[in-house]
């Protein structure tokens, strides 16, 4: 064999090793996962089949790397929440025993809550939605879990590559308040997209969308309540939604009196709460 021709196949054979690395990362992350998931607790099968589309441009709410006009989204509807028992089990853990921490957790918030705030009004995502940042991480941007879920929203890797945030060795876009949290928020508007409901798609951000389908495929409804009662859902999914409803009903209360702002959070809490609930 010639030289000339060595150097082709050569050239050649780098070429080809360097595209099939490429492609095979594109495969192994290739899932759809709950927020603070590991893969060992979602279905086995790909609970999302756009998820493995290669063209994640084209889907809805991918963050692409290069510039674009800013372009508001319409709006979603607002969550509807009622004051079932189960919420209401939440709210008396709340005012009982976490008083002190919620109002510490607001104040935390403050660093944040302003821009987090414009980045779901862009996106058309209830600003009440920005409560899940609480009870997943306390609003604090560099929290890690167990499972290998990071920053403020809890992210998995796969999540997070869905949505465009960089994930590797050098950078880990899970980390920075705002770029996860406009992942954050297309995550959401997927989510209620799939399922026209809030308390199906704060479900589903907790335990993925395949376990969610399972449920109201086994019961016939799309009824939250009804497949949480009928424990159809893992018991952490069942407290899940119930916990982000009493969470925002006591954050909404403490702002509206201005107890986080003061650090002042006593009797008057739970005394809002209940003229909230009868007024």
């Amino acid at each position: 064999m010639s030289k000339t021709m060595k150097g082709s196949v050569q050239t050649c054979s780098i070429i080809c090793l360097v595209v099939l690395l490429g492609f095979v990362p594109a495969l192994t992350s290739c899932g759809y996962i709950g927020f603070g998931k590991d893969s060992s607790s979602e279905d086995p099968a790909v609970s999302d089949p756009a998820a493995c589309d290669y063209k994640a441009s084209a889907r809805p709410g991918f963050v692409s790397g290069g510039s674009r006009p800013v372009v508001r989204r319409a709006n979603l509807p607002p969550p509807v929440f009622r004051r079932t028992p189960e919420v209401e089990r939440e709210l008396k853990t709340f005012t009982e025993r976490k008083r002190k921490s919620i109002a510490a957790t607001l104040q935390r918030s403050k660093t944040h809550r302003e821009e987090m705030a414009k980045i779901f009004e862009r996106e058309g995502v209830p600003v009440e939605m920005l409560n899940l940042a609480m009870i997943e991480s306390g609003f604090r941007p560099d929290a890690r879990s167990r499972a290998g879920a990071v920053g403020m929203w809890q992210f998995v890797k796969s999540t997070a590559r869905i949505y465009g945030l960089i994930v590797n060795l050098i950078e880990d876009q899970r980390l920075d308040p705002m770029l996860s949290t406009v992942a954050a928020a297309k995550h959401l508007r997927d989510l209620y997209d799939a399922y026209q409901d809030w308390h199906l798609a704060l479900a589903a951000y907790n335990a993925g969308t395949a376990a969610v389908d399972r449920a109201i495929l086994s019961a016939g409804t799309r009824d939250f309540w009804q497949l949480a009662r009928r424990g159809l859902l893992r018991e952490e999914t069942r407290k899940f939604v119930p916990r982000f409803i009493a969470t925002s009903l006591v954050n909404s209360s403490l702002m509206d009196n201005n107890l986080a702002s003061n650090g002042l959070v006593n009797d008057n809490l739970a005394e809002n709460l209940s003229r909230r609930a009868h007024g």
